[in-house]
């Protein structure tokens, strides 16, 4: 089989979770750096270009990892037992409404008929 251009796939999760914050990071430190002024001197190629892309797509990835490992650990610290049993006493007052509010229609159905 032969590779055609149309068989890259780019989804919405490459291009803004992994590509565009990549080429954040890479052209920050391309700005900040002295390697700019001689790029600008000598005008981008498509030797340039292809490194600013599989850059940006090689640190998007790992800037992508320590975003999830730090969410992760967020995550860990939050006092889950606490929020849980809150939600769960919610959950009985609401299950008590409920069978209250079935009840009287159910009394008010049989004193109808």
């Amino acid at each position: 089989m032969s590779y055609k251009p149309s068989d890259l796939f780019l989804g919405i999760i490459d291009v803004f979770v992994v590509l565009l914050p990549g080429a954040i990071v890479i052209a920050g430190t391309v700005l900040a750096s002295c390697i700019y002024a001689r790029w600008l001197q000598q005008g981008p190629g498509v030797g340039t270009w292809s490194l600013l892309i599989l850059g940006s797509y090689v640190t998007g990835h790992l800037l992508s990892v320590m975003a999830s490992f730090l969410e992760d650990k967020s995550a860990e610290r939050w006092p889950r037992k606490e929020r849980i049993k809150a939600e769960q006493k919610d959950l009985e007052g609401l299950r008590t409404l409920t069978r209250a509010a079935i009840a009287t229609v159910i009394h008010r159905q049989e004193a109808d008929v």
